[in-house]
């Protein structure tokens, strides 16, 4: 056998070995479901569906919505905070541009009512690999974790 046919087998091996030991699956986009979705994180997190059929996640006392869009083949991952009622509009923008160029993938906002909300995004569209989803998800409640810890204290 030819050292390049054997490295690539050897190499495919370990992949396999690698998904099998860590569990990892990975859903066609056609099959990705919300109940898939809730499934996947219910194996880390406390999840459920609510009555529009989105994920409700809660760990360390912080709630996040994961949502799917099956017609854009991806992922919202999203939480609110409520904001200090004596902080200004403008005060609450240079966090949110301070926390933006931070953490880059996570979009820090200020809803209508003027509160925080922060959202990410995960396309699907090859695939939704189930490690995925729950390290986005646990990275996600990182971010939210800290931002709860130094901004509202």
């Amino acid at each position: 056998m030819k050292k390049s046919k054997m490295a690539f087998i050897v190499l495919a091996l370990i992949t396999f070995s690698e998904l099998t030991t860590h569990g990892a699956v990975t859903y066609s986009k056609d099959y990705v479901a919300d109940s898939v979705v809730q499934e996947i994180l219910s194996e880390e997190f406390n999840a459920k569906l609510n009555d529009t059929k989105d994920t409700i996640v809660v760990n360390s006392g912080i709630k996040i919505l994961v949502e799917r869009d099956s017609d854009r083949s991806f992922i919202r991952i999203s939480g609110a905070f409520k904001s200090p009622e004596d902080m200004s509009r403008t005060e609450k923008l240079n966090i949110c541009q301070r926390y933006n160029d931070k953490t880059i993938f996570v979009r820090f906002s200020i809803d209508n009512d003027g509160d925080f909300y922060l959202d990410y995004f995960l396309p699907y569209n090859g695939g939704l690999d189930s490690k995925n989803l729950q390290k986005s998800v646990q990275w996600f409640f990182s971010v939210a974790e800290d931002f709860k810890d130094n901004i509202l204290k």
